[in-house]
């Protein structure tokens, strides 16, 4: 290929102009939804960011890279900007997004934020506690930092709770900051952490203990309690242990999946 034939170019992109792009996308990969929907938002929200992550077209005019972004640019009806990049030989589609992608814990790891990780995927875990799902929704990295900005206490709260519990620790993080976010005294936040790390009861048939036990005796069956019913059984415990209610049973509240209180008008992002 020759290389003077290759241009690059910040273009504003039109919903029209992305659906002409589509047209010519005859050979790609399948669409992720909940990736069109990530940048549909950030774009409708004005946060869609210039990061040198480009639109593709080669020398035949087809679009090789960047179909997420075109679907996205055309649903939203909005312009947005982009680096396009014209010209290129039609073989190199077999080589784009082949690197590691950069996660949101990257980012933060890069900003020196402690247990970046963990801060990550507690962040996540406040999320979908506010929207009342069970399976994590994915989030944009603008998103996220918006969270991490609105909940800065969510760093102190994910710090405490590392390797408690790893499979369960970003519900025991999100549970403390919110006991703290909704006004309850800070002793019953630190409680939390105390009971899943000792194992002591906090009050008589104290509920998080109860959890905490449950699976600590059915640990070997990992593969027959799913993540689903784990997250369910904590929200269950942790709003008998906020009201300090027993719990000696199993049996799933009607509502596990949401915490009282916890909304997503207070979570703070607009959907």
């Amino acid at each position: 290929m020759n290389m003077h034939q290759v241009t690059s170019k910040t273009e504003r992109l039109t919903p029209q102009m992305c659906k002409e792009l589509l047209s010519t996308n005859t050979n790609n990969r399948s669409v992720n939804r909940n990736k069109v929907e990530e940048y549909k938002r950030d774009i409708i929200a004005r946060k869609w960011e210039i990061n040198g992550e480009t639109i593709g077209i080669d020398w035949n005019g087809n679009l090789i890279n960047g179909q997420h972004r075109c679907i996205a640019g055309f649903e939203s009806g909005i312009d947005f900007y982009c680096i396009v990049v014209r010209g290129l030989d039609p073989n190199v589609v077999h080589t784009i997004d082949t690197g590691r992608k950069r996660s949101f814990a990257d980012r933060l790891f890069m900003e020196n934020i402690p247990y970046s990780t963990m801060v990550a995927a507690t962040l996540k875990t406040l999320a979908n506690l506010a929207f009342g799902q069970a399976k994590i929704k994915s989030l944009t990295h603008s998103e996220m930092a918006k969270l991490l900005e609105l909940h800065p206490g969510i760093i102190e709260s994910a710090s405490a709770t590392v390797k408690i519990f790893p499979k369960i620790a970003t519900n025991i993080a999100a549970g403390h900051y919110i006991i703290n976010y909704l006004g309850y005294p800070k002793s019953r936040a630190d409680d939390l952490i105390s009971v899943w790390k000792s194992g002591q009861q906090t009050y008589e048939n104290d509920a998080m203990v109860f959890v905490r036990e449950y699976f600590i005796k059915h640990q070997a069956n990992d593969l027959r309690i799913s993540m689903d019913f784990r997250r369910r059984l904590f929200n269950t415990g942790f709003e008998k242990f906020i009201q300090m209610k027993p719990m000696q049973s199993s049996r799933l509240g009607t509502n596990c999946l949401k915490i009282n209180g916890w909304t997503e008008q207070e979570l703070g992002l607009v959907h």
